[in-house]
Parts: structure tokens; C-alpha cells; sequence
């Protein structure tokens, strides 16, 4: 899910220390803040009370920074990972709990 906020809102990131990276900077953290609280204005009401503007803020700081699109990156990396590894060992289980019962079959 910030995957898709973040590519949506945000713009195409420069390299830290290029020209008008500060700028960048700045316009991405005003655009992500703006359509945070616009998130947050659509949810319940007895829920926005237990979001407050410093964590809105906090929140877009880091999506402007990047930091947690490439955590998210990385968790999905792995989650993939290790689905594909256990469907992968998925068949080998089966196999191996139909050989046990064709064991106990036969030496009955």
C-alpha cells in the first residue's frame, strides 16, 4: 500500500547532493503531507483524533527520503522469497507423507 502512495505522489527522486535536490526534497514532502491528511480526513472520525499532524509529518519526512519504500522493497523481496521456497518444498512434503503411508500399508 506505500508502495503505490509513494509512486503515485511522489516525484522522480534525485541524487542526495545534485542540483535542486533540497528543492525536490521539499516539494515531495509538502505533496506527500497534503495528500496524507487528505487520507487521514477520509477515515472515521474517532480515528483521525488518534492521528496527529507530528506523525502525519513524520510519515511523509520518510516517504520523501525514501526510507521506507526501500524497507517495503526489501520486505517483499523476502516474503516472495520465502513463498516461493515453501511452495517449492510444498510437493516434496506430500510426497514424503505418501511414501509413509504406503509403508505403513504394505507392512500391515
Amino acid at each position: 500500500c506505500l508502495i503505490h502512495f509513494y509512486k503515485r505522489y511522489s516525484t522522480a527522486a534525485e541524487m542526495p547532493g545534485s542540483p535542486g535536490h533540497a528543492e525536490d526534497y521539499q516539494a515531495r514532502l509538502y505533496l506527500l503531507l497534503s495528500q496524507l491528511q487528505k487520507m487521514a480526513g477520509e477515515i472515521p472520525a474517532k480515528f483521525q483524533q488518534r492521528i496527529p499532524y507530528e506523525l502525519l509529518s513524520s510519515l511523509a519526512a520518510s516517504l520523501a527520503q525514501g526510507q521506507i519504500l526501500e524497507i517495503v522493497k526489501m520486505l517483499t523481496e523476502v516474503q516472495q522469497a520465502t513463498e516461493k521456497h515453501l511452495f517449492q518444498q510444498s510437493p516434496e512434503a506430500e510426497d514424503g507423507e505418501a511414501g509413509d503411508d504406503c509403508q505403513e500399508l504394505s507392512s500391515s
